[in-house]
């Protein structure tokens, strides 16, 4: 006999309960001495449980209104775990229900066994046993998928079982942090209790909002209000923002149903009304927490994607942003009229984004970089074809035609999300990208541009198994390698001339990558190596270090990132086997001989200039290793040197006795162009190792005070100089001096024979 499912079945019901909620939260409302729901008195302006208690009851209740308050925190608490049982009774029934209809389906089509066929000439035995044969498939398939069913039904009842006695515990103890997450998570913690335990204040906390609020608060928004309305809208807002702020921060957290909604809820309107946002005379004071809760709503890692925003957002970000139209002015002269597309809409979203903080989702970050490019693209066309071309802008351009600061702040929000610049550098427009952003001539000097590129100097100290590493690392590989392109080379040079901040990123690139930089370069073109590193070709490094020498500021702080490296290699240096020696000191020698040529390369073209800008740099590489030797490599109070910015580098070395070197300093180090002429720095750095180790060689012992060996000033003094070089060779550092010297001069000399 074919079996049928044991689809089990609870006589709680989710009305039932959701009743008993709903009286709680009378009784609730009693203890504030309101008649009717606490949500009309909370949601105003509560902040804590005396702003909704009446008038009457502060005064009955005197001095022990604290027992008032802890009985509305039982009472509320109770109705919060109340409706979560009653979510959890529905999910039940909902799951249940899903398991009766996949039985009736499937018993309707015979459990997926094909109908009998029987030939037309076939006897009646034979067609007997094609039905018997039939019947037996059927049974079997239907005893098979009654046990499946029957299985996942028991296990469903079980489920109920555990979260029955999950809301039986949470209700017989003292509410916990967890307890309350987990609660407002479901959408189950009511305004009351929210109220009830504090929880405006912390962020970790969703908040019970509703669809129905978000349309609301878009509603004051957009028509204006009360004051107290208007208050109410920017409080929910907040709230719902802190909580983002705080998922965003917390890997795996997300938005909670409710806030979903609100914010579904709030876009739903406010979508339909971008114009109005970027209206002087709109909603201004609203704005930043308008751009926050847009990109939060946008953002998967929340809960949120490019799919829950409004059609008419998705459609402005991910259509093209220009238009072009030809019309004849005379019988031999045509004129093309270039036009942004829905031009107020975008202003609506550049105010939006003025004062945002929150990182938007990756496919809406990825099309607004897009659509920035889009527009620069048409702007630099038309600055290049120089007549012939109008453009159609109506504010979003400046009197010199580049783009005003409001594309800048879309480009700034646009870039806060890794996966999207990852995705953008690595895919089918990365090389134009790449150049286009970096050459336009921007008004914040390429500050907010700096952001496709800069997050890979953060990504790169991730642990080198996670993708996190490995897409910083790939996409590094294709900034070097595009920046170092025959074409377009020189528009590279061009660009970080013009925005320094581009090669400040650029050279946070570098100082990421010091051990690929130091490798000896591969034959052919730069990739990635087996082991994971990259290797790197000599005219891709030389190139793309001669876009860090168009900023000093750049040049600098890498210059001492690289006097830091040095010095971690050389400690090691010290203890290491012959072939690890002769390894390390290569490698220390390729990176300052290749950073030293980047300088005098650019200025080729100027032999003064030259010679200053790259003493300047060996004066920092010098820097980074007297900071190694004096700070164990840090700057107190603000970092370790291989983990900060060149920025941040180059804003504190004043305060740590680096100033911008006097003449005397520059003339310590002979030039890279002389070989051999590196033996002093050799030295003394060998010196500065053997300082560090705390075992200093007596030859050494006249060059150290109080455990510090003498400063690179004394150098020059010519005899300190000669002294300090025969004393650290008679203790046995020949090897590393004459190796260092050799090995510094050919990576200079490679590096400069790369055409820049």
């Amino acid at each position: 006999m074919a079996a049928t499912p044991d689809i089990p079945d609870t006589q709680a019901d989710p009305g039932t309960i959701t009743a008993g909620a709903v009286q709680l939260n009378s009784v609730a409302a009693t203890v504030t001495g309101h008649g009717g729901d606490v949500y009309a008195a909370i949601s105003s302006a509560a902040l804590s449980f005396s702003d909704i208690v009446s008038g009457p009851i502060k005064d009955l209740a005197g001095k022990n209104l604290a027992d008032w308050e802890s009985a509305f925190q039982g009472i509320t608490y109770g109705a919060s775990v109340t409706t979560y049982w009653s979510q959890n009774v529905q999910q039940f029934k909902n799951e249940r229900n899903a398991l009766v209809t996949e039985w009736e389906q499937a018993l309707g089509n015979s459990f997926g066994v094909h109908q009998p066929y029987v030939p037309g000439g076939a006897t009646q035995e034979q067609a007997q046993e094609t039905i018997n044969s039939y019947n037996q498939q059927v049974a079997s398939a239907q005893n098979a998928k009654a046990a499946d069913i029957t299985n996942r039904a028991h296990q469903l009842l079980e489920k109920l079982r555990g979260w029955a006695n999950d809301r039986a515990s949470q209700i017989q103890r003292d509410p916990t942090e967890s307890d309350l997450q987990q609660l407002a998570q479901a959408g189950a913690l009511s305004w009351g209790a929210y109220v009830a335990f504090g929880k405006q204040t912390d962020p970790s906390i969703a908040p019970p909002v509703t669809p129905a609020d978000g349309q609301r608060a878009a509603e004051i928004i957009k028509n204006g209000g009360t004051l107290a309305e208007r208050d109410w809208a920017r409080r929910v807002l907040g709230l719902v923002n802190a909580h983002a702020k705080y998922a965003l921060a917390h890997p795996g957290q997300k938005l909670s149903g409710g806030e979903l909604g609100f914010l579904r809820g709030l876009w739903g309107v406010l979508g339909k009304d971008l114009t109005l946002l970027g209206d002087r005379n709109g909603p201004q004071s609203f704005l930043p927490d308008l751009g926050d809760s847009l990109l939060a709503l946008s953002n998967e890692k929340i809960g949120g994607g490019f799919d829950q925003l409004p059609p008419e957002i998705r459609s402005l970000v991910h259509d093209s942003a220009i238009t072009s139209s030809d019309s004849q002015v005379a019988p031999d002269a045509n004129v093309t009229t270039y036009s942004i597309n829905r031009e107020g809409e975008w202003k609506g979203l550049i105010a939006l984004f003025a004062g945002s903080t929150i990182e938007g989702g990756k496919q809406f970050s990825t099309d607004l970089t897009y659509r920035v490019n889009e527009i620069a693209a048409t702007y630099d066309r038309v600055h290049d074809t120089a007549s012939g071309v109008t453009v159609n802008s109506s504010g979003l351009l400046d009197d010199r035609g580049q783009l005003v600061d409001g594309l800048q702040y879309v480009l700034n929000t646009s870039t806060r999300n890794h996966d999207a610049n990852y995705d953008i550098i690595t895919g089918k427009q990365g090389h134009e990208i790449i150049t286009r952003l970096t050459n336009y001539n921007w008004n914040d000097d390429g500050a907010a541009a700096s952001g496709l590129v800069n997050w890979i100097a953060t990504d790169a100290q991730a642990p080198h198994d996670s993708d996190t590493w490995k897409h910083a690392r790939d996409a590094a590989l294709v900034v070097i390698d595009t920046a170092g392109d025959d074409k377009s080379y020189q528009t590279f040079i061009d660009g970080t001339t013009n925005n320094p901040h581009l090669a400040r990123a650029y050279a946070d690139v570098a100082g990421s990558y010091l051990s690929d930089f130091s490798e000896k370069s591969p034959d052919g073109d730069s990739r990635v190596e087996g082991d994971g590193s990259l290797a790197l070709s000599t005219q891709d490094r030389a190139r793309f270090l001669g876009l860090v020498a168009t900023d000093k500021t750049a040049l600098t702080g890498l210059a001492v990132k690289v006097g830091n490296y040095d010095a971690q290699l050389l400690d090691e240096y010290r203890g290491a086997d012959p072939t690890r020696k002769a390894e390390l000191v290569e490698r220390i020698s390729i990176l300052d001989g290749q950073v030293a040529a980047a300088p005098a390369q650019l200025n080729a073209h100027n032999d003064a200039k030259a010679a200053l800008d790259y003493r300047e740099t060996l004066y920092y590489i010098g820097a980074g290793k007297s900071l190694a030797q004096t700070l164990a490599g840090t700057l107190p109070g603000v970092g370790s040197i291989a983990s900060l910015t060149v920025g941040q580098i180059t804003d504190h070395l004043v305060q740590y006795n680096f100033p911008p070197p006097t003449g005397h300093q520059l003339d310590l180090n002979n030039p890279f162009n002389q070989q051999g002429g590196q033996e002093v720095t050799a030295a003394y750095d060998y010196a500065s190792s053997l300082v560090r180790s705390g075992h200093v060689p007596p030859e050494l012992a006249p060059f150290v005070t109080d455990g510090h060996l003498v400063s690179r000033d004394a150098l020059a003094d010519p005899s300190v100089k000669q002294n300090l070089v025969n004393a650290v060779r008679q203790a046995g550092g020949s090897p590393y001096i004459d190796t260092y010297a050799a090995k510094a001069y050919d990576a200079y000399q490679k590096a400069s024979q790369v055409k820049i």
